[in-house]
């Protein structure tokens, strides 16, 4: 009996030595697992990359700029698409795009297939809209738009000479100082602006594959004018946006400060000035902006006209009923705005006209008067009223609202080089700082 249990261990012995060696440790099977999964993992081919929603890794791609009298069937002729598809293209196009308004210097990318077949023209109507002419079956268009970014950014100056050289001289847009114009129109005149007035202005810039591409809002500015802060925040009220004091003033008047943007004086109001033309002394009961001939002309508040004509004093005028109290004149257009005539109803900041030296006049200008009860009165002087301010009920959101902003602005300020960079950081970032001061109830600082 011993021996049988002896001869049965030596054979289970025998057994575990011969299967020994093809056994591996835990650890090597496993690394074995592991770089096999590894090289599953590098075999699988990259991950697509995508312009315009088009897969890139199917095609050649060819940029190219649109040239002087090029249009889509030039372009597309040049690449061997034939006429009858490029045409077609165009007609495909129709509802969504005319394709006559491709201009020369705008960017154009084509997607090509096997033996350079043309499946796709992208064409760049701006830095954020595009066009895609798909040529394959059916041929169809439709358009597009670029992810755009919104950052916060600050921005200040000091006027040296003017606002528009203090703006160019530190590498800002164009396009804020007329959006601070716009919002300042109503509290004080930018034809007065003298060295040492100064602004901050905190603003959405958008950008494009890391390029700006234009302006969004400014959500807060500081205007510091003949040694006195005007401050502007906006802010958002059933679904309206409007900009506001500190103390939540409107910013909007009855009237613009001025009809044009950028002109300079060149004649006060006056009850003795000597006439120009007719070398006689006279009153001049209006103010006079020297403006190259076609300038924009604005309505200085809402109301409707109550006379377009000419004479030949005037020249071609135009009269603006804006309540029982006040009406504006225009005197001396070029030309009225496209449909200004007696009985049209005007918006404020509407163009009603341009610039012109009709009647008696030296040069192009524009002679602006303002009637209070039918009298001309100097609208340089006087106060015009104020429209409603933020209710009671909004007035503590507002406070907490501007917070963030009236610090940014502070902060800004008192940067000594006055440089684009004091702040930039994006929109989440203000708001987190935002949301970690306004407590529990809940008001965007960026409406939609």
């Amino acid at each position: 009996m011993k021996s049988k249990f002896m001869h049965s261990n030596w054979i289970c012995l025998a057994l575990f030595l011969i299967m020994l060696p093809a056994c591996k440790p835990p650890s090597t099977e496993k690394s074995k697992t592991t770089n096999f999964q590894a090289a599953q993992k590098s075999a699988q081919p990259p991950k697509s990359e995508f312009r315009y929603g088009i897969d890139v890794s199917k095609f050649t791609l060819e940029t190219g700029t649109v040239m002087d009298g090029e249009n889509l069937v030039s372009i597309l002729g040049r690449f061997q698409v034939p006429n009858s598809s490029a045409f077609a293209a165009a007609a495909a196009a129709d509802s969504v795009f005319d394709v006559r308004s491709i201009k020369a210097g705008n960017s154009y990318c084509l997607f090509q297939g096997a033996e350079s077949c043309v499946r796709y023209f992208v064409y760049e109507e701006n830095p954020v809209n595009y066009v895609v002419f798909d040529l394959g079956d059916p041929i169809r268009a439709y358009i597009g738009e670029k992810p755009v970014e919104v950052r916060i950014q600050t921005a200040s100056g000091i006027i040296e000479n003017s606002l528009y050289q203090t703006v160019m001289d530190q590498g800002l847009s164009y396009e804020l100082l007329i959006k601070l114009s716009e919002i300042y129109a109503w509290s004080f005149d930018f034809h007065h602006l003298q060295k040492g007035d100064g602004f901050t202005a905190v603003f959405e810039q958008n950008y494009v594959d890391e390029n700006p591409v234009g302006l969004g809002r400014v959500l807060a500015a500081r205007f510091s004018y003949s040694g006195s802060d005007f401050n502007a925040f906006y802010f958002q009220t059933d679904n309206h946006g409007d900009y506001y004091d500190e103390k939540g003033q409107r910013l909007r008047k009855a009237f613009l400060k001025a009809p044009i943007r950028y002109s300079r004086i060149s004649s006060g109001f006056s009850h003795r000035r000597l006439h120009p033309v007719l070398n006689v002394y006279r009153p001049h009961l209006g103010t006079d902006y020297a403006a190259p001939a076609g300038t924009p002309v604005m309505s200085v508040g809402d109301g409707v006209v109550a006379e377009a004509a000419y004479n030949s004093s005037s020249g071609r005028y135009l009269k603006i009923r804006h309540n029982n109290v006040y009406s504006t004149q225009y005197l001396h257009f070029s030309r009225f705005a496209k449909g200004i005539r007696a009985g049209v109803r005007v918006r404020q900041g509407q163009i009603i006209g341009y610039v012109g030296s009709t009647g008696l006049a030296t040069g192009p200008h524009l002679d602006f008067r303002l009637c209070k009860n039918g009298k001309p009165v100097d609208h340089r002087k006087e106060k015009i009223p104020l429209v409603q301010p933020l209710n009671n009920r909004l007035l503590p959101l507002f406070v907490r609202h501007i917070e963030p902003l009236k610090l940014r602005l502070d902060e800004a300020s008192i940067c000594a080089d006055f440089t684009n960079d004091c702040a930039s950081e994006t929109v989440a970032d203000l708001l987190t700082q935002y949301e970690n001061g306004r407590g529990e109830e809940k008001q965007p600082l960026y409406p939609q």
